[in-house]
């Protein structure tokens, strides 16, 4: 799953094409909806941030998560705990004993916690996705994780939102960017579409 994937899809639904040609599309959208984001992708590095987050949240105010193969590390005021090799005297630490809402961080679910004192622990958990690392302070949220090094969005691809301007571009070129001018957009085919034309049972990658 791509950072933010759910989100930009809405945004990409409600937006009004410019001008697309293929490979690169410049498009209008909401501008508070939110004011910034962004997400990329190159080969097997795929990052996003956003500016539209809860001020707190589930995650809190201010929350750091970095995982590399399966050992994972974190940082959180909202969440303070006290506790050694999955046992703990006070607190739990993030998706400890609880759904996690945000589906990207869905491995915080299954950690074996080695040591967490306060604010910061460690731990290991699953081994995919191999690295991640995940940032948040107040209403600003930074995702980088690895990622297949071809999806339906293709080999490498960038898509950024500054207010109301919004802007794809993408290689090889696909039918998720189109073409089309002034409102009106050929062969270009959105998030809802695609899904409806994937085969029953079909996985979507």
């Amino acid at each position: 799953t791509m950072a933010f994937e759910s989100t930009w899809a809405s945004i990409q639904s409600r937006s009004i094409p410019c001008l697309n040609c293929c490979c690169f599309g410049l498009g209008l959208g909401m501008a508070c909806d939110p004011i910034v984001m962004s997400k990329h992708k190159c080969c097997c590095c795929a990052g996003g941030c956003t500016s539209g987050e809860l001020c707190v949240g589930e995650k809190g105010c201010c929350t750091g998560v970095s995982k590399v193969c399966c050992l994972i590390t974190t940082s959180s005021v909202n969440n303070p705990a006290i506790g050694l090799c999955d046992t703990f005297c006070c607190g739990r630490p993030y998706g400890e004993g609880q759904m996690v809402q945000d589906g990207e961080m869905a491995f915080m679910e299954r950690v074996f916690w080695l040591c967490h004192c306060g604010f910061a622990g460690i731990g290991c958990g699953p081994s995919g996705p191999l690295c991640f690392n995940n940032c948040k302070i107040c209403c600003l949220e930074e995702k980088d994780s690895t990622a297949h090094c071809w999806s339906a969005e293709g080999c490498c691809h960038s898509s950024s939102k500054t207010c109301c301007f919004i802007v794809d571009a993408q290689c090889p070129p696909t039918r998720r960017v189109g073409c089309g001018c002034c409102g009106c957009a050929v062969g270009k085919v959105v998030e809802e579409q695609r899904q409806v034309m994937v085969a029953p049972g079909q996985q979507v990658i």
